[in-house]
């Protein structure tokens, strides 16, 4: 455990896999999209600082930032600027392509939700 990291907030970082050809850019999106399908991290969270982050990650700022923009771009965070900004977890996006037909459970997949059902009764 990372001293001063609480988990709460985004979970236990991964142990970044090095030499496997997965960039550590592209294994810290994989892990922050999967907490927030867990449900580890759900909209509006703020996720740490950058160096707070990349410390925790044990990356550079610049290995992280890649990761966040590349999340940014793809509509999961939003990125703020300023003294109160940081990366949020934006409210997800459902998109109705109308060219082709896509089932339920693939437009939630896209919106980076998990359908699914339960049993009430």
């Amino acid at each position: 455990m990372i001293p001063g990291y609480d988990a709460r907030v985004v979970g236990t970082p991964p142990e970044l896999e090095r030499g496997t050809g997965v960039p550590a850019h592209v294994q810290i999106e994989r892990w922050l999209l999967q907490s927030i399908s867990n449900g580890e991290l759900a909209p509006g969270d703020r996720l740490p600082g950058e160096r707070e982050l990349a410390g925790q990650l044990g990356v550079s700022r610049m290995t992280l930032r890649q990761a966040l923009a590349t999340l940014e771009r793809d509509g999961v965070l939003l990125r703020v600027l300023g003294r109160s900004g940081g990366a949020f977890v934006a409210e997800p996006r459902i998109e109705c392509d109308l060219t082709g037909l896509a089932g339920f459970t693939e437009q939630m997949r896209r919106a980076h939700l998990r359908a699914e059902a339960r049993i009430l009764r």
